[in-house]
Order: C-alpha cells, then structure tokens, then sequence
C-alpha cells in the first residue's frame, strides 16, 4: 500500500472513538438481509462475521463510515487489489464517507 495512502487509512481510524467489541456480521445490507413470512428481518451470509467494534456493522457518522471504509481497503488490499484500489480512490478524493 502505498504511503500517502497509508497514512489516510490511519487518520481515518484516528478519527473515531473505539466502543466495546462486540460480534458483528461484517457486511449487514440489503443482499444479505431476508424478511421472513413473520416479519422478522434475518442476517445471511455470515463469512464475514467476528468480534470488533460495532461502528463496522452501524456506521453512523461520516468519521465512521470513513474508518469502515479504511478497513475494508487495508484487509482487502492484497487478496482483493483491484477492489481495494477502487475503494482507496473513493478515500483519496474524499468521495467516501458519504452515509446512504
């Protein structure tokens, strides 16, 4: 990973405050979310899933949509290059962070 890329993904980290560990699924949304014939929402897809802070799976400000983002480069960068590359760029141009 390149320097000045580096140093962005941990001021993003900085940038929050850490909170209790807890399990989180690691990639909640709408691809990995069932209604069930009760009504009840169901979390599929769990390969994801580990203990760590919950600002991964309930990102509510933009510093932690930020910090999510610089972790999914970081561990993404040598298994997944092309995708991490993608997703430095959007930290880089400051395009990322932005909640939907």
């Amino acid at each position: 990973m390149p320097s000045a890329l580096a140093e962005k993904v941990r001021r993003a980290w900085l940038a929050v405050q850490p909170r209790d560990r807890c399990v989180i699924h690691g990639d909640p949304g709408a691809a990995n979310a069932l209604i069930t014939a009760e009504g009840e929402c169901v979390l599929i897809d769990w390969d994801e899933a580990r203990v760590d802070d919950p600002l991964f799976d309930l990102k509510v400000t933009e510093a932690e949509e930020l910090a999510a983002l610089a972790w999914e480069i970081a561990v993404c960068w040598k298994p997944e290059p092309a995708y991490a590359r993608a997703l430095a760029e959007q930290l880089l141009t400051g395009e990322g962070g932005h909640m939907t």
